[in-house]
């Protein structure tokens, strides 16, 4: 037997049921919620860093550092001398 259907409900129960008002979101509930979710997500945050962004941030100082060195390398070869 399925326990979760009652199919001896009569059908006049379900119509009445059914006839709940369902209650909307107004503009200030809406803007409660996403204001509320904005404050949990903003506590949540890190507060330092994770140790492989620190590593990522790193590698690619020393990237550019080296992309900088390099441009100033070939233009000191290429350019004539001043």
């Amino acid at each position: 037997m399925n326990t979760l259907l009652d199919t001896r409900a009569p059908v006049s129960d379900v119509a009445e049921w059914r006839a709940v008002p369902i209650r909307r979101l107004t503009l200030t509930d809406r803007l409660a919620l996403r204001v509320g979710l904005a404050l949990v997500l903003w506590a949540r945050r890190p507060l330092l860093p994770e140790r492989d962004v620190l590593r990522q941030r790193v590698a690619q100082l020393h990237g550019e550092q080296a992309r900088r060195d390099s441009a100033e390398r070939t233009s000191r070869l290429l350019l004539p001398p001043r």
